[in-house]
C-alpha cells in the first residue's frame, strides 16, 4: 500500500494536487509492473494508492507528522526544488524530512529521468562501504532493479594514506583490499536474493565524491543510490560527499536516510 500525501497544497491552498498525485504514482506503478516480464507482481491488481489530503492549516512539518502517526515503514520525498545549487537539501524537503522520525528516502530528480522516466533506462550505481547506511542503499536500489530489471553497478572506495610506504603499505592495501572484497559480496550476496545481477568495482586513492561522480560517468549511470546519515546541522545535512553528489552529479539521486 503506498499513500500520497500531497504537500503542495498547503502551500498553494486554492489547488487540489492530491489526485494528480496519485494518478501519477498509479500510472508509474502500472508502468512498473508491465516491465515485470514475469508478472510477479500480479498485474494492475496490485496497485493500491490512497490519497490522503493535507490540512490547509498545518505546516509542511505537521502534516507529515499527523500523518506519521498511523504508521510507515518509509517515507519518500519527491518534490520540486529537492536540492539547492550549491548541494544542499532544499527548504521544502529538509521541513518535510524533520516531520518524519523514521526511515526516509529523497528523490532529485536530474539528467534523462527529468524529460521522460518511464521510458527512458535505469542505471543504478550504488556506493557501498560495509557500514548499516550503505547495506540499506544497497537493499533500496537492488529492490528497484528487481522491479524493473534496471542494471546496478556497486562501488566500493579505497581511500589509502598515501604517507603508509613499504611493508607496512603493503600490508595494510591486502587488508583493505580483503575488507573491500568482502563488502561488496556481501552485495552481491544480498541481489541473488532477488535474482539480480550487480556488477562490482573498487575504486581506489580518490576522494568519495570524486570517485563516484567518476564511477557514474564510466557507467553510464542514471541514477545514483547513496546511503545517508543525518548530521547535526541547521535544517537537513547529510555531509560532505552527499553535498558534493548534489551539487555536481548529473543524473538523478535518491538519498537514504535510516
Amino acid at each position: 500500500m503506498t499513500t500520497v500525501l500531497p504537500v503542495q497544497r498547503i502551500a498553494d491552498a486554492g489547488t487540489d494536487h492530491g489526485e494528480a498525485a496519485g494518478d501519477a504514482v498509479r500510472q508509474a506503478a502500472r508502468t512498473t509492473l508491465r516491465r515485470d516480464e514475469d508478472g510477479a507482481a500480479g498485474g494492475d491488481g496490485n496497485v493500491h494508492v490512497d490519497v490522503r489530503p493535507a490540512s490547509d492549516r498545518a505546516s509542511a512539518k505537521e502534516a507529515v507528522e499527523l500523518e506519521a502517526r498511523k504508521g510507515f515503514d518509509l517515507m519518500l520525498i519527491g518534490v520540486e526544488d529537492a536540492a539547492t545549487d550549491n548541494g544542499g537539501v532544499g527548504a521544502h524537503a529538509s521541513e518535510l524530512a524533520l516531520g518524519f522520525e523514521g526511515p526516509f528516502a529523497l528523490a532529485v530528480a536530474k539528467g534523462s529521468l527529468v524529460g521522460d522516466p518511464e521510458r527512458s533506462p535505469l542505471q543504478i550505481l550504488v556506493p557501498v562501504d560495509g557500514t548499516a547506511t550503505t547495506r540499506r542503499a544497497a537493499e533500496v536500489a537492488i529492490d528497484f532493479a528487481s522491479a524493473i530489471r534496471a542494471s546496478v553497478t556497486a562501488v566500493h572506495v579505497l581511500t589509502e594514506d598515501a604517507g603508509t610506504v613499504g611493508r607496512l603499505a603493503l600490508w595494510r592495501g591486502l587488508g583493505a583490499n580483503s575488507r573491500a572484497n568482502a563488502v561488496l559480496r556481501e552485495v552481491v550476496q544480498i541481489a541473488d536474493q532477488y535474482e539480480v545481477e550487480v556488477r562490482t568495482e573498487i575504486v581506489r586513492r580518490r576522494p568519495p565524491a570524486d570517485a563516484i561522480l567518476a564511477a557514474a560517468a564510466r557507467h553510464g549511470t542514471t541514477l545514483i543510490v547513496l546511503g545517508v546519515d543525518k548530521r547535526q546541522h541547521e535544517g537537513l545535512y547529510f555531509g560532505a560527499v552527499a553535498e558534493k553528489l548534489l551539487e555536481k552529479a548529473p543524473c538523478a539521486l535518491l538519498l537514504v536516510s535510516g
